[in-house]
Order: structure tokens, then C-alpha cells, then sequence
């Protein structure tokens, strides 16, 4: 089904419509949640995300290389300060050629075209993936060893934390090539997404900082404070 959008609509990427340069949006919170809406594109427009093979001009020629992380908010990065936010975020970029690792702005940057090569259902797992997990490997990996992380969640019948085992996970996934992605990986993706997603409709009211609730969303890799 596919319909229409409205100026002021919110959406997101939700896979590819199997038609050269173009892509599908779903609504955001709609009441149909199955439907989509089909836009135009070309090679550079769309938005890159972790794992993508990007280009980029250096001097009279261009180079290529691999998007690492999408950062959204001020920070460090190898010494020096890195200004970003949601609305204009910077990209770590890790060259194919020389192997280092450099902050690239988004006009900066264009797609590959065909780069992924994920099956389309691949693809809209990893975009919601990485719309729910708002951490980075390092901070979750942090996180973890931290007494509140293991103040929350249910047990497994070995008596271990299911979300804290799940960050584990989300922690090898975050430092995965994409070209390293199994059926494993986007099955938990998939149970990731959803966790995150009923978790965040049963939002407490008042402060949310020292709550359990955004304790165990933390162990599942998406921290509310940062949205």
C-alpha cells in the first residue's frame, strides 16, 4: 500500500522499493504503520549510515571509504574537538586507501551507488537498528560495567541479565564491518528494535534520569537523555 505524505510528516527510511533511485518511507508513529510512501533519489542524497561506502573529493580527484560513526553531538575526536549535532551531524570515515580515520561533514560526502549490497529487508533492519541505538560500542561497553546496569532487568534461566547480555551483543554488532554481518546479528538487530521501541511507549513520568526504566533501556543501547 502506498500513500502520500503530508508537509510536516514525520518519517523514516524504511527499505528499498526494488526500483533504480528510489526509496521507501514509512510514517513515524502512524496509525498504519505498513504503509509507504515512494520518493525520488539519486546517488549522494540519501543519508549515510554506519556501514556505507562513501566518496569524496580530495584535491582534482576523489577517494573513497567507510562510514564508521554517524556522531550527533559535540565531541573528541584523536585529540581534537568535533563540533555536531542531530540537525548537522559529522561522519567518522575510515579511507579505503590509507586506512586512517577522518570527520567528514555530511555535504561532503556521496553514496556509492548499489554500496551495501544487503537484501532489502537487511537494509531496513540495519536503518531501524540504528535509529534505536542512539549509544556508540565504546559508551555501551561502559555502560555495562556500571552498578546501575546491573541493578535492572529480568534473568535468564542461568540467572543472567537478558539486557545486559543483549548489550554485549549490540557491542560486537556497533564494531562489525558491515560486510561482516550474519543472520544472527540482524535477528537480534530485529528483537533490539522492538525491545527499544515498547520500552519507550512505557515512559514513566517525572525525571527519567535515575530510573530503572532508563537504566534498561541503556543496556539495550539506546539512552533517552540523548534524544
Amino acid at each position: 500500500m502506498t500513500t502520500k505524505l503530508k508537509p510536516g510528516d514525520r518519517v523514516k527510511l524504511a527499505r528499498t522499493c526494488g526500483e533504480p533511485n528510489r526509496l521507501c518511507l514509512a510514517p513515524v508513529g502512524g496509525a498504519v504503520k505498513q504503509s509507504v510512501a515512494e520518493v525520488p533519489s539519486v546517488e549522494g542524497t540519501a543519508e549515510p549510515f554506519r556501514g556505507s561506502l562513501v566518496k569524496w573529493q580530495v584535491g582534482k580527484g576523489e577517494t573513497t571509504g567507510e562510514v564508521k560513526e554517524k556522531i550527533t553531538e559535540s565531541t573528541t575526536v584523536e585529540g581534537k574537538k568535533v563540533k555536531a549535532t542531530k540537525n548537522k551531524p559529522r561522519y567518522l570515515i575510515k579511507n579505503d586507501s590509507t586506512g586512517n580515520v577522518t570527520v567528514h561533514r555530511a555535504k561532503s560526502l556521496a553514496l556509492v551507488e548499489d554500496n551495501s549490497k544487503l537484501k532489502p529487508k537487511h537494509q531496513e533492519i540495519l536503518v531501524d537498528f540504528q535509529s534505536a541505538v542512539n549509544m556508540n560500542a565504546s559508551e555501551v561497553k561502559q555502560w555495562l560495567k556500571t552498578d546501575e546496569s546491573k541493578s535492572v532487568g529480568q534473568k535468564d534461566k542461568n540467572g543472567k541479565i537478558k539486557g545486559r547480555k543483549s548489550g554485549k551483543k549490540i557491542v560486537k554488532i556497533l564494531k562489525k564491518d558491515l560486510s561482516d554481518y550474519r543472520k544472527k546479528d540482524f535477528k537480534h538487530m530485529k528483537k533490539v528494535v522492538g525491545y527499544v521501541h515498547r520500552h519507550l511507549a512505557q515512559k514513566p513520568s517525572g525525571d527519567i534520569e535515575s530510573t530503572p526504566w532508563r537504566y534498561s533501556l541503556m543496556n539495550w543501547g539506546h539512552d533517552p537523555l540523548k534524544n
